[in-house]
């Protein structure tokens, strides 16, 4: 059975978004835009970036409400040869039920291996379309993480396939990106700006690890919110 850590549900009523970024000059002015838009709501900076974004205003520094997870994080990490901050910005994003908020195109880049499905379009124009587009992400975080959690855990118990599961959650990805993001064009043309990102794959070829009660197996939108 999980640890939970009983900060948890005031966290997880009041974080709206998880960052991740790559330190690279313009995500400031990504920060800057998301403390001045959203006064009301609070993002979570997991560990691992610490160093790189402090804490102001909303940003907060927050640590896994399931630390028995942690040590799963690294070895997901080192199994794709990738950032332990991308892989645990992208399971907080998924144990928070909260959309991933990549600062800059440099950070959509760093979480492609995980995506399984790539919604394209010109880079946001103003903050009115994004601040609608981060609402809409958020909304998908939540309607998806119980439905994706089920499944993972039936699937990491050998209940169901996982090459049916992962037709399955791309062709749910690619539905919901198109219907709630229609405003946005076709998702053919530009930008990567919204990524549905998903770690059971990866995990169900680890089959030595048991991470059928770690709570990081939902699919997770992700919203590039760099502007023009």
């Amino acid at each position: 059975m999980l640890t939970i850590d009983p900060a948890y549900i005031p966290l997880l009523k009041n974080i709206r978004g998880i960052l991740l970024g790559t330190g690279s000059e313009n995500e400031y002015k990504s920060l800057d835009w998301l403390a001045k838009n959203f006064r009301y709501h609070e993002f979570g900076v997991p560990p691992a970036q610490w160093q790189s974004i402090s804490q102001k205003g909303k940003i907060r520094h927050i640590k896994s409400p399931f630390p028995e997870c942690e040590i799963f994080l690294e070895r997901i990490a080192q199994s794709v040869d990738t950032e332990l901050s991308t892989v645990e910005a992208i399971a907080f994003a998924a144990m928070f039920a909260s959309p991933l908020i990549l600062l800059s195109q440099c950070a959509a880049e760093r979480v492609r291996k995980f995506a399984i499905y790539v919604f394209r379009a010109e880079i946001f124009k103003n903050s009115r379309e994004l601040g609608f587009s981060l609402r809409s992400c958020d909304s998908a975080a939540s309607d998806m993480f119980a439905k994706f959690i089920q499944q993972a855990q039936k699937t990491l118990s050998g209940e169901i396939d996982i090459n049916n599961v992962v037709m399955s959650r791309r062709t749910s990805a690619k539905e919901d990106g198109r219907k709630r993001f229609w405003r946005l064009g076709d998702g053919t043309q530009g930008n990567p700006l919204v990524l549905y990102l998903d770690l059971l794959q990866i995990i169900v070829k680890m089959r030595t690890e048991n991470f059928q009660n770690c709570p990081i197996t939902s699919i997770v939108p992700a919203i590039c919110i760099e502007i023009a």
